[in-house]
């Protein structure tokens, strides 16, 4: 078995000092440029190392695509959400000049997207969908929704959705 010296090999292309399959490629052919001609690599072991290379680059390949379809995933479900909201009451929490939060609820008037975010017009004020704290069919109480004194959250409305913010 040959012997490479890695101490010498420098991969600045690989992200975080991860082997990639670049730098796999080039220690394999490094290894093959400095061993002991000898003792060469036996077939059965450089067949071996291909194998491996090539594995290497099918799990590789199929990370990214995958990667990729979960992006397209999360873009449909945030259209999903953001069209589902329009034509209904929603309270978006903003906060006042003090920096005190505050909500205002209207009905979403239409949606746009603005650099790649989503935003509802609610009352002819645009507002960044996240900033959406409750959704329901009919017009929505203030008094019904938490405050700095006011913890409770009930609603005694049926069709009322509370969405998470993260």
């Amino acid at each position: 078995m040959v012997t490479v010296n890695t101490a010498t090999l420098q991969y600045a292309d690989a992200p975080g000092g991860k082997l990639d399959k670049n730098a796999y490629l080039k220690l394999l052919l490094t290894q093959l440029q400095y061993q002991d001609p000898t003792n060469p690599l036996q077939d059965k072991d450089f067949i071996a190392q291909l194998a491996q290379f090539t594995s290497l680059e099918q799990m590789t390949n199929m990370n990214e695509s995958l990667e990729k379809y979960l992006n397209y995933q999360n873009k449909i479900l945030a259209v999903n959400m953001a069209f589902s909201v329009v034509g209904k009451y929603v309270a978006i929490q903003t906060t006042d000049d003090k920096g005190n939060p505050q909500y205002i609820t209207g009905k979403v008037d239409s949606l746009q997207i603005k650099d790649g975010k989503y935003q509802v017009k609610v009352n002819g004020q645009n507002y960044d969908i996240w900033s959406v704290s409750m959704v329901s069919n009919e017009p929505i109480d203030l008094e019904s929704l938490p405050s700095e004194g006011n913890t409770n959250t009930s609603s005694e409305e049926t069709n009322t959705t509370e969405i998470p913010i993260n």
